[in-house]
């Protein structure tokens, strides 16, 4: 039975089961076709009796037992019955019998069909009486011929049918069950290869849906057992690989369990810290740290047990030949295949050199910090003592231009002024570069009328194209806003060095300037400036210099016209800060064009308050003004400026005399405050004089004079409590302007 196949036990034990079932069947059908023949026969004999009774009543009455016998016979040949028989019990006599038919017949059921139906049917007795008088009883025993040859004739043929039926049945089933069990067959082939090492075997997914599930259940297994043998074999690659490169690693790759001691150490540990491998193992890891960085020990170990990902750290080690090595390790937690954590992976890195380095680079921009901070405090010193004689010469220069002069007097004047001029943007340029250099230039963001600051500009430069017989035009294009947001003074900047230097280069012809709008901004416009001239252009091959700082086409430029080289890296700068580019176009002898573009915002209209001051002639009443200034030329250059203009004018050496002014009670409409002083300086002076007007509740507007020109230095006088700044050499209009603005203010 065990060498039978599948299909062949469950064919067999199929059938034995259907075998058995019939059998029951059968035998439960027999009993049952016994039962009702039994039941029948049962009827029989009592219809029989009770059609006897009468009779045999009547003849026994007249004691007929001829007739009684007679009657008897007449009734025996009924196959129902085995025999009859009427008697008297007490005492015992038989009056008359008769056998059956039935006792006759024999019983062509086998034996053991009889035994096992055990068939057993009762005597049927009876009291024959009349009148209250008992005559005889009658005993009437049925046959069983009838009861067992019916069963087994019905049984018989119910056998034969159901094993016909149970044949086709099985032979229908082992059909079934070999064409069903192809699929299983298959199923169990494929796994057979499978095992075999035939990874890519899979079976067609046929048959009942047990089997067809069956096999799509193996389909998948076997899917997911070459998916993970796949990744096995990768991970086993990529184990050796790790191996490897853990062998091969320059850095010193060591294993710490929970208690830090050394579970593994590579190669490159033993290169970087000098001990072998069989030198350290299970030793505590604190044998790295020097004395002075034992402390570090807990904080290591704290790590190992606790940290939640991986951390670097830096710290210095003790190699075995007692040399400190800055160290850079990256330590990540390790755990086992169950996610237990066991410990932490170190890998570290040699940084003495780096470190070293970083400590030089450190020292060098701490000396390029303090040379830096030197030269801005230089150039803010040298612009101080530069611009304090240049504002006396300027100044006392426009005075005497105002006075009665002969053209010699006036040409010479003239000449000296122009001069100033020119050595002032030089001055302007140098501290210009040096702020963009050192990061802090800052632009304004501020309402102004576009068409004020491309004429003014053009303006400014018109007096000098004229006399080189340039014509001089500027346009406008009308889609472009009138009103933008930027730094003007910074777009007035760029302009005037442009136009400068096309009429600077250009001998005959024109200097045209074209303002468009390059595109729309999400929150402005990028304006799109061009600057054409008619000068001696530019080679195609030295373009991309000029806009280098100390940079012209060539030396003989300098010495023909003049200039320090830095205007158009200053305007690149610029540009760049506005968030647009600076680019030229030129062909040598027919002129060049500058492009530059920037970005700015759009106002609605100019602000209140940011319109130019018109700098009034004439004053009804004359408005105090007192001027702290140090340098005699300065304070007589002030005085004559404004009395010329009719204010009344107190000159104070220091802060200290203008604090005694304004202590004593002086009141007076605008203050010009000098910064740099001999004993209380300007600061000091504006904190102070501030302080006695928080006890009596005036404040008399303070102007900044001052040759500290610095974007800083206008920041620190306005936090510190100042009104305003004006740079020092300044012009007459710029001061006059500034006096007439607070003059009229305490006028109103």
């Amino acid at each position: 039975m065990r060498k039978l196949s599948l299909s062949a036990k469950v064919l067999w034990l199929t059938s034995l089961g259907l075998v058995f079932l019939t059998l029951a069947g059968l035998l439960l059908q027999a009993r049952s076709q016994v039962e009702n023949e039994r039941q029948a026969a049962a009827e029989n004999v009592r219809s029989v009796a009770a059609a006897l009774l009468p009779v045999l009543r009547q003849t026994l009455v007249t004691g007929d037992i001829e007739t009684v016998q007679q009657t008897l016979d007449s009734v025996s040949k009924y196959r129902g019955l085995a025999k009859i028989i009427v008697y008297q019990p007490v005492p015992y006599r038989v009056l008359a019998q008769a056998e059956g038919k039935g006792a006759n017949s024999g019983i062509d059921a086998p034996a053991w069909f009889v035994g096992l139906l055990n068939v057993q049917m009762a005597p049927y007795q009876s009291v024959i009486s009349l009148g209250g008088i008992t005559y005889a009883e009658l005993l009437i025993e049925p046959s069983l011929v009838m009861v067992v040859e019916n069963a087994w004739q019905v049984s018989r043929q119910v056998a034969i049918a159901s094993l016909i039926f149970l044949a086709i049945l099985i032979a229908l089933l082992a059909m079934i069950l070999r064409q069903g069990l192809k699929p299983l067959t298959a199923l169990a082939q494929t796994v057979k290869r499978f095992g075999a090492g035939e990874l890519s075997e899979r079976v067609a997914v046929a048959g009942p849906p047990e089997i067809a599930s069956t096999a799509e259940a193996f389909n998948q297994m076997a899917a997911s057992i070459e998916e993970l043998l796949a990744k096995v074999r990768i991970s086993e690659q990529t184990n050796r690989r790790l191996a490897l490169v853990v062998e091969q690693s320059d850095d010193a790759i060591l294993t710490l369990d929970l208690n830090g001691h050394v579970l593994s150490w590579n190669p490159g540990a033993e290169r970087l810290y000098g001990y072998p491998a069989q030198e350290v193992m299970g030793r505590s890891v604190g044998f790295l740290l020097p004395e002075s960085r034992q402390a570090e020990l807990a904080q290591w170990l704290d790590r190992v047990r606790h940290a939640i990902s991986g951390t670097r750290f830096e710290t210095q080690v003790l190699t075995r030949d007692a040399h400190l090595l800055d160290v850079s390790i990256s330590a990540s937690p390790l755990f086992d295949a169950d996610g237990k954590r066991i410990g932490e992976i170190n890998i570290g890195h040699d940084i003495t050199g780096s470190k070293a380095m970083a400590r030089a680079l450190e020292q060098a921009k701490e000396a390029a910090e303090a040379a830096n901070q030197a030269k801005s405090e230089f150039l803010a010193n040298m612009s101080h003592e530069i611009r304090t004689p240049m504002n006396g010469i300027l100044g006392m220069t426009e005075l005497t231009l105002d006075t009665p002069l002969n053209e010699e007097q006036r040409e010479y004047l003239n000449i000296v002024r122009s001069s100033a001029e020119a050595l002032l943007t030089v001055l302007n340029d140098i501290l210009d570069f040096s702020k963009i250099e050192a990061g802090r230039l800052e632009l304004e963001h501020i309402g102004f009328e576009l068409e004020g600051v491309v004429s003014g500009a053009a303006r400014t430069l018109a007096i000098r194209a004229q006399e080189k017989g340039l014509a001089l035009n500027w346009t406008i294009a009308p889609e472009v806003p009138p009103f933008l947001v930027g730094d003007p003074a910074r777009l007035r900047q760029i302009l005037l060095n442009l136009i400068g230097n096309a009429i600077k280069f250009t001998e005959q012809g024109e200097v045209k300037v074209q303002v468009a709008i390059e595109r729309h901004l999400e929150q402005g416009v990028m304006l799109h400036v061009a600057v054409h001239d008619t000068g001696i252009g530019i080679p195609p091959d030295q373009i991309d210099g000029i806009f280098q700082a100390f940079s012209q086409v060539d030396a003989s430029m300098t010495r023909r016209f003049g200039g320090t080289g830095l205007g158009l890296s200053i305007c690149s700068r610029l540009v760049a800060m506005m968030g647009g580019r600076i680019w030229a176009e030129s062909e040598p002898g027919r002129g060049s064009t500058f492009h530059f573009t920037a970005a700015f915002g759009v106002a609605g209209a100019l602000p209140k308050g940011e319109a130019p001051a018109v700098v009034r002639r004439e004053t009804a009443a004359p408005c105090q003004v007192l001027v702290v200034e140090d340098v005699p030329v300065n304070q007589r250059l002030a005085q004559a400026l404004l009395e010329k203009r009719g204010y009344g004018v107190t000159l104070a050496q220091d802060g200290q005399e203008a604090l005694a002014l304004i202590r004593q009670g002086r009141r007076f409409g605008v203050i010009l405050m000098d910064l740099q002083m001999p004993g209380i300086d300007g600061y000091e002076a504006t904190a102070r004089i501030r302080e006695i007007e928080r006890e009596s509740g005036r404040h008399t507007p303070i102007v900044a004079v001052t040759a500290s020109a610095l974007h800083t230095d206008r920041e620190r006088c306005l936090a510190l409590g100042m009104d305003d700044f004006v740079a020092k050499p300044f012009r007459a209009d710029e001061v006059l302007a500034v006096v007439e603005k607070y003059c009229r203010q305490e006028a109103q």
